[in-house]
């Protein structure tokens, strides 16, 4: 995910690679970024130069580089956390600083179009706005006033991408099971979802009026919509949203 952020910052333009640095200890990625033209280091104190310093690192390696930064931030400093299950609360303790930003972004911020959910209470309106500039540089940015909520983001658009492309999976098989080529059923697939999702945003409208548009009573669109009733897809959804909620919660107590 702090790949896809800074792949997103350097399409923006806004930002150029050598006002970036990265500390990256796998030598493949180290060389990939040093070839985009970014500072690369190996040790998670070169961030002590940083005014912005994005901590993107798995649950179970923020332990080491916590316990390495802690105390060491100058107060002016803004720590913007992506973290998996750290409250502000953990970040703020972990690293014996104030001016946290917890975000939870998603994968398609690699293309502009991130969706990013963040909070900062205790951060100046100046520093907001520099979080805020930066989210934006990916895609758009909402702001919240709560950790919980940056946890329920998690499971609705910070994960959300991977049930999409599941759900454009399972619909490119059926293509290909009903005839269409691989790239046939792809291309239908992509097209669709992206044509829906824009017209969606664009005409403003209840999703329950849009999918009526396109249902026949007794025709062929409401024959699909009662097997993906009669399946539980609302239920299973749900489901993998609340199991998504309560795995990031059980990150935050494990660490």
């Amino acid at each position: 995910m702090g790949g896809a952020l800074i792949e997103g910052v350097l399409a923006g333009d806004e930002v150029a690679p050598s006002e970036l640095l990265v500390v990256e200890v796998d030598p493949t990625r180290a060389q990939y970024w040093r070839q985009k033209g970014l500072t690369v280091a190996d040790n998670p104190l070169a961030a002590l130069e940083a005014p912005l310093v994005v901590l993107a690192v798995k649950p179970y390696v923020w332990p080491q580089v916590a316990a390495t930064l802690k105390g060491r931030l100058a107060d002016e400093q803004v720590v913007i956390s992506i973290i998996a299950g750290q409250s502000t609360d953990s970040l703020q303790r972990a690293l014996a600083h104030r001016q946290i930003a917890r975000v939870m972004p998603n994968l398609p911020a690699q293309v502009g179009k991130g969706m990013s959910v963040w909070t900062g209470e205790e951060l100046s309106l100046e520093d907001r706005a520099a979080v805020e500039k930066l989210l934006e540089s990916v895609g758009r940015a909402l702001y919240v006033n709560s950790d919980h909520l940056v946890e329920v983001a998690t499971a609705i658009s910070g994960s959300g991408p991977a049930y999409q492309y599941l759900f454009m999976e399972a619909l490119i098989e059926a293509g290909v099971r009903l005839g269409l080529t691989w790239d046939e059923a792809r291309s239908l697939t992509l097209y669709m979802c992206q044509g829906a999702v824009d017209l969606a945003i664009e005409s403003g409208s209840p999703l329950s009026l849009l999918r009526q548009q396109v249902t026949t009573p007794g025709g062929t669109t409401a024959a699909a919509l009662y097997a993906l009733e009669e399946g539980g897809l609302r239920a299973t959804l749900s489901r993998a949203a609340q199991a998504c909620y309560q795995r990031s919660r059980e990150l935050g107590a494990d660490h």
